[in-house]
Parts: C-alpha cells; structure tokens; sequence
C-alpha cells in the first residue's frame, strides 16, 4: 500500500497559507491590525482550488485534500478529510483511498463545495506579556511523515493487506509494538514512508506461516538491527536480522554466500524476502507456535533451541549483548528467560520516545508470554 507524506506542486509548500496583510484594510475603515487586536483571531486568505492536482512522491490523499482546505483557508478534520478522500476516490475511480501513485492526476472539482463548506481556519495571536515571561521550550513534535506511518500502520486492514500483498488473506492484527518500531524506523530513515505497508504485510504473512507473534519480531530486529534498518552491519553480519558471512550461516542460506555484503543494497522489503527463506530453511515454526525466545534463537544460534528449560545456559558462543545475559551481566550466563526478558526491555526502551500506540501487549498476548514460562522444564 502506498501512503505518503504530503508536498504536491499544485497547492503551497507545506500547510502554509498566506495570510491578510495586517495591514489590509477590513470594512468601516478600521486595518486587519485593529481587528486582531480586538478580536484576537487572524483569518487565513483563501486562495482558488485546484481542479486537478498530480501525485508526487510522498503525497497521501487525506494530506492533499487537507492542503486544499487550508489553501483556501479552510480546516479539515481527520473526519472530514476521510470522508472528502473517500469521495474524490470515487470520482477518480480509485479501488483503494490509500493506494495513489507519483504522477497521477486526481480531479478535485466533485468537492470544491465540500471544501468550501469546511469551516474557516483562524489562528489565534495572543498580546505579549508585560514583562514576558518566560516559558519552557515546547517538546519536541514528530514528523509529518513519522506520525502518518504510525497512523498508517496501525490503520492497514487485513483487506487492505491482502491487497498489497496476494499471496492469500491476512489475518487481523494487533501489533503496537510493530507499529512503533515502523514509525521510528521511519524517523530515522530506515525504511521509506512509502514501504511501511509492504513491510507489514510482509511480517504478517510470515507471521501466519511460521507461527509467531509481529510484535516478537519486531522485538528481534530491534535488537538486531535497531529497528528494521536494512543498512546495520557489524562488519561480519548484515541486514535487518544480522545474515552472518560463514559457509553455514545466515548470508549463505539465502544466496548470498559469495558476497553477504550486497545484502546491504537491499531494502528492508528485498530483505524480508530473505528472512522468508531464511526460517524455512532452519523450521521456524515447525514445532508449534514460536515463543520470543525460540523466534530469537533461530536467528541467534538456531542449535541452541534444543535445550528446552528456561534457566539452563545456553550453548552460544562470542560475545552478545549485554541485554541477552543474566542481570545483563555480560559474565553470567545466557538464558531462555534471559533473552526473554532482554528483548523485551531492550524494546521498551528503544521505543519509550515515539509517540503514538502502547507497546504494552493486549491482555491475551500478555497472559500467553507468561504461561509459557509458567512450568519449569
């Protein structure tokens, strides 16, 4: 599904519209200054509505019809911009309100009168104080196109999923966790806005067929690869998951065993091709449902999930994360329950800072993580 970030060569840079000189004169011969002074509102200048407007990278249609109220001094609502994007797909004879292209014209004259009908956007301006006081700078505000990613992801339908990706139906899922890891990755230019769709509904269909939770796997790769970054390279492991140089690792279970490297010219989709192959191949999910620490295993040293108990230490050589070891001690141990719990703060606070669903599971996942745990083996 591809849902971008707005800019379009038909309406203003960004959201912003011009705005009445103050100094223009408002009826009775009093200037638009005296006006803000009394009424403490500034009316934003309209401007004429496109009948047309062409697609381009990083447009969404919910973001071109609210660029084309606010350029003509109107404000939309998310409600009102849905509802205006559902009915401009049907004009244009879209299939899907979500799926529009670069370069593609869309007609907007079928809702010049519901744009006209939204209500007028006023920016409030407020005297300075005497003597100003000093206030804490405002918080830091996300992307534009990071908060519209985790709108997006969280929004994908299993229909809509079904479409990006048709190699059968998807199930319905609830994925904060997921969800979260796809925005910051977006944040942080991992992955481009325009393949959170493909993305998820690419862990989705081999969430259904390994038999593991999306929101695990997103817990791995922020472990991995800090989030789904199709760039991360320890030198000897690469890619989303780490695929390792060796004749009998990662790298060479999905090709790449001559040059692993090339991995890193993949994008995070390419790649997701490769993580496919790669758990056929050592029987992700052969065995029943994959728990988070069997899912991690079989990227980590897929041997070691032979041992079953979860306080045993497991046979896994070199030098691991700090979060995967007992207490994080990297002298102690590593454990079933130690790459559980790890994985999951490491998560929890990889994510702390974005902004938008809990990472907290649904009741159900949670009373499933901890009734696995609950019987010693």
């Amino acid at each position: 599904m591809t849902i971008q970030s707005v800019s379009r060569e038909p309406l203003p840079s960004g959201n912003a519209a011009r705005r009445v000189d103050d100094q223009a004169k408002v009826g009775g011969g009093r200037s638009f200054a005296n006006l803000v002074k009394q009424t403490g509102e500034q009316v934003v200048a309209q401007t004429a509505l496109p009948e047309v407007v062409r697609v381009k990278k990083g447009d969404t249609l919910i973001g071109i019809i609210k660029d084309a109220a606010a350029a003509n001094g109107r404000t939309a609502s998310g409600a009102d911009a849905w509802r205006i994007a559902q009915q401009v797909a049907q004009h244009n004879g879209l299939r899907d309100v979500n799926l529009i292209y670069p370069d593609q014209k869309l007609a907007l004259k079928n809702v010049h009168a519901e744009l006209a009908a939204l209500p007028e956007t006023k920016v409030v301006t407020k005297a300075p104080q005497t003597p100003a006081a000093a206030t804490p700078a405002p918080a830091p505000t996300q992307s534009t196109q990071a908060a519209l990613a985790l709108r997006m992801a969280q929004g994908l339908s299993a229909p809509s999923l079904s479409r990006i990706n048709t190699a059968g139906p998807v199930p319905a899922m609830h994925t904060p966790v997921l969800d979260k890891t796809l925005q910051r990755a977006v944040e942080k230019g991992f992955i481009a806005f325009q393949e959170i769709g493909h993305v998820k509904a690419k862990i989705a269909r081999m969430a259904q067929k390994y038999n593991f939770q999306p929101d695990d796997f997103a817990r791995l790769t922020l472990m991995e690869s800090d989030g789904m970054n199709p760039q991360a390279s320890n030198g000897s492991c690469h890619g989303i998951i780490q695929f390792c140089d060796g004749d009998d690792r990662g790298a060479a279970s999905v090709g790449f065993a001559q040059n692993p490297r090339a991995i890193l010219g993949l994008s995070a989709v390419a790649q997701l091709d490769l993580v496919d192959k790669y758990f056929s191949d050592v029987g992700v999910g052969k065995n029943g449902r994959e728990r988070l620490d069997d899912l991690y295993l079989s990227v980590l040293t897929p041997n070691a999930r032979n041992e079953k108990r979860r306080h045993v230490p497991l046979d896994i050589s070199g030098q691991q994360a700090a979060y995967l070891h007992v207490g994080r001690d990297q002298t102690r141990p590593i454990t079933r329950q130690s790459i559980w719990t790890g994985l999951v703060q490491n998560a929890n606070e990889r994510l702390r800072t974005v902004n938008g669903a809990s990472t907290n599971p649904p009741a159900a996942a949670r009373s499933w993580k901890v009734s696995a745990y609950n019987s010693q083996q």
